[in-house]
């Protein structure tokens, strides 16, 4: 028969069932707790309002391309549309500032515009503008080839140190070395200051023709660079195992 517990150890028990339990937060904290909550929900759905108005402004500007550039009738019309576009972006990039691709497009837009333009300064201008955004791009997302080839084409019709552009074509060596697009633009450059360029530049062209031209679908936009810039001992080169290419394009 077990022992009645003492009259103290029965008061002891009592004074535990009856103590209340803490909560784990306070009233103060668990409202801090559902305004903090609110916030951050409404910081995130600002983000993708600004996100979603970037991606509209984008859409609404390649329209403009499709569907306008293809009925301007002379360089002047091209220049408009192109304008027209641009204000899009614009208004693309306030929305969701600096975001690369929006950056990308835009500088695209003031190549165009500079190669669309009859003014001397203005294309100066238009140049200048496009070097803006390809930088802005490259400190964002360095590892992009493209916008370093670009840059680099942009300093050439603003007639800038070759130095300066052998460093933009030798990065988008080194971050793009198998993206076709990129090699062709490095090539494209290389072959039309091909007499400017350092013989190890010469070497790392020769380097993007050589993978360009293992392509089955890269070749012919490559030997055809080389045709249109006299660039016959590259098409030589290129073509040193295949006798009737080189007959083909040697013609």
């Amino acid at each position: 028969m077990s022992a009645k517990p003492s009259r103290r150890s029965r008061r002891k028990e009592k004074q535990t069932q009856d103590t209340p339990v803490s909560p784990l937060l306070s009233p103060i904290q668990r409202m801090v707790l559902v305004v903090a909550g609110g916030l951050v929900f409404l910081w995130l759905m600002s983000l993708s309002f600004q996100a979603g108005m970037g991606t509209l402004f984008v859409y609404l500007s390649d329209q403009i391309l499709e569907n306008k550039l293809p009925l301007a009738a002379n360089r002047s019309e091209q220049y408009n549309v192109y304008k027209d576009a641009l204000y899009m972006l614009e208004r693309a990039d306030r929305w969701a500032p600096d975001h690369p691709d929006y950056l990308f497009k835009m500088g695209n837009l003031h190549m165009r515009m500079a190669s669309s333009s009859n003014a001397a300064k203005r294309r100066v201008a238009h140049y200048g503008k496009s070097i803006h955004y390809y930088q802005k791009i490259n400190g964002i997302r360095p590892s992009w080839g493209y916008p370093w080839v670009n840059q680099a084409m942009a300093k050439f019709r603003l007639g800038e140190d070759v130095v300066g552009i052998e460093k933009d074509m030798e990065r988008a060596n080194v971050f793009a070395p198998l993206e076709p697009g990129v090699q062709l633009g490095v090539v494209r450059l290389g072959y039309r200051i091909w007499d400017k360029l350092s013989s190890e530049m010469r070497k790392q062209v020769q380097a993007s023709g050589d993978r360009l031209f293992a392509k089955p679908l890269q070749r012919n936009k490559l030997l055809s660079e080389a045709k249109k810039m006299g660039r016959w001992d590259e098409i030589e080169r290129l073509t040193r195992q295949d006798p009737q290419l080189r007959l083909q394009w040697m013609q």
